[in-house]
């Protein structure tokens, strides 16, 4: 039905955006902002996140996230107050009783975080989704957050919405002309 996705989906900076993903990936981490963007109608890029979700279902993808994404939506509900943060645990839940997700444990990647947080300036939630999805050897890093755009293109391939497809791709441009 979906024929695999292929490193010639991706564009010269190794981006891709939702929109234009008709490939199989094999398999794809999936960061938290992209995760909140599916959960909540309210967000910009719900549609395109939600229908790319539904893409990654039917092409029975294997959907990773780390261990590290449950303690940032935690974190996110708790900020809703009461009754949103129950409405936000409650959606957290039901998708994981609809999707088939593959948990991945932070102890793996944890050695790796200190260095990702000073090579690309990440933050320590952002190094474990990268070092995560380099152990699991993702065919995509699917985002919202184009800040991501710093890590070398030869390790994570982007999957992201369009407008932060093109911010990415800004960013990466840059890092290869210096």
């Amino acid at each position: 039905m979906f024929e695999p996705l292929g490193s010639d989906d991706f564009d010269e900076h190794r981006v891709l955006e939702f929109d234009r993903c008709s490939g199989r990936p094999g398999a794809v981490l999936v960061e938290t902002s992209f995760i909140q963007c599916v959960l909540h109608r309210a967000e910009p890029n719900h549609a395109r996140a939600a229908a790319f979700w539904d893409h990654l279902n039917l092409a029975d993808t294997s959907i990773v996230y780390s261990g590290f994404t449950e303690f940032e939506l935690f974190e996110a509900a708790q900020r809703k107050g009461s009754q949103a943060g129950r409405h936000h645990r409650s959606a957290w839940q039901d998708l994981l009783r609809s999707t088939r997700l593959h948990w991945a444990s932070i102890d793996a990647v944890a050695d790796d975080v200190p260095d990702l947080m000073e090579e690309f300036g990440l933050t320590a939630a952002g190094a474990v989704h990268v070092a995560t999805a380099a152990h699991w050897e993702v065919d995509g890093f699917v985002t919202v957050d184009p800040s991501f755009g710093v890590v070398d293109k030869a390790r994570l391939p982007l999957i992201i919405d369009s407008e932060g497809a093109q911010l990415a791709r800004r960013v990466r441009a840059r890092a290869s002309t210096s």
